[in-house]
Parts: C-alpha cells; sequence; structure tokens
C-alpha cells in the first residue's frame, strides 16, 4: 500500500483468473510462513519488494482454499518513486483506491472481492487504507521477518459460494 491506495495486478489473457485485477500471491511452499511465501510471490512477480512493513493480516476461506493476505505499508512517496517489473502472469498495475475496486467488483480476482464486498473484509480493507502509521491486529510477527510489536490475529470473511 501507498497512501490509501493498494498495487492491484492485472492477470495475463492465458493465466487462471486472465484480465482481473488481484494481489501479488501464489502457492505456499512446504513449512514457508504465510509472510515468507507473500514475500518470494510478491518478488517472483514483481522482480523486487520495496522497503516495508507489514501493518496487518487476513485470511480469506474459499471453498477447500484458504487465502492469507498480508497488508505491507511502503516507504513515503513510493508510487513516484517505484513501480514494478512485472512478469509474464501480469499485462498491467494500477494503484487503487478502495472506490476504484467498489465500482468494478466483477474486474477483481474473487479473493480481492471477498475484501470488497462482505463486512469483515471491508472493514478490514478501509482499516488498511485509510492508517499511515498504526499497526493492526495480526500486523507483522516476530516469527515472519524482523520483530515487532503486533501479534494479535486478524478476521476472516467467509466467501459466499
Amino acid at each position: 500500500m501507498s497512501g490509501r491506495r493498494l498495487l492491484l495486478l492485472e492477470r495475463a489473457p492465458g493465466t487462471r483468473n486472465a484480465s482481473l485485477w488481484g494481489l501479488p500471491g501464489g502457492q505456499q511452499h512446504g513449512d514457508e510462513s504465510g509472510y515468507a511465501t507473500a514475500a518470494r510471490e510478491a518478488v517472483e512477480e514483481l522482480f523486487e519488494l520495496p522497503e516495508h512493513r507489514i501493518v496487518g493480516a487476513i485470511a480469506v476461506q474459499r471453498g477447500a482454499r484458504r487465502y492469507e493476505i498480508f497488508a505491507c505499508r511502503g516507504r513515503k512517496k513510493l508510487r513516484k518513486n517505484w513501480s514494478p517489473t512485472l512478469d509474464e502472469e501480469h499485462t498491467d498495475f494500477r494503484w487503487a483506491t478502495f472506490e476504484w475496486m467498489a465500482e468494478r467488483p466483477t474486474s477483481l480476482h474473487p479473493v480481492v472481492r471477498v475484501l470488497v464486498e462482505h463486512d469483515d473484509g471491508r472493514a478490514w480493507l478501509t482499516g488498511m487504507l485509510s492508517t499511515r502509521s498504526r499497526v493492526y491486529p495480526g500486523g507483522q510477527r516476530s516469527t515472519d521477518g524482523p520483530p515487532s510489536t503486533a501479534s494479535k490475529s486478524a478476521s476472516r470473511p467467509q466467501s459466499r459460494s
């Protein structure tokens, strides 16, 4: 996140969820922590991970799959000073506001759509986008990287299938 905007990536044609806007992410390997998975996948998809700190985390359940999402806040003026280099799975990126996402839910990856359309997810996402410095429940955990002051668990919205 940068300011009140979230980095979204547009899925390339021929990929799962083609043309939908989603978050960097992918499958967990072995006993990798959730944050280690998110960081590895972000580097694979963006080729670099700018300096950041975790300000929150939430899990989204869709059928048999569980998605762990980490809200990371970049340094001041990140949008002006950095732009991602995309891998072959993505064609574009945008720094989206909550309003932009809410106006086009059918253009969003199903997991992002859950965050926008469901009460718990919407409250979490708008909270993450509205804060600049506070660490929310589910913030960085000492087991996931550098030491932190927060270790509470986040709410878990359920997708309506």
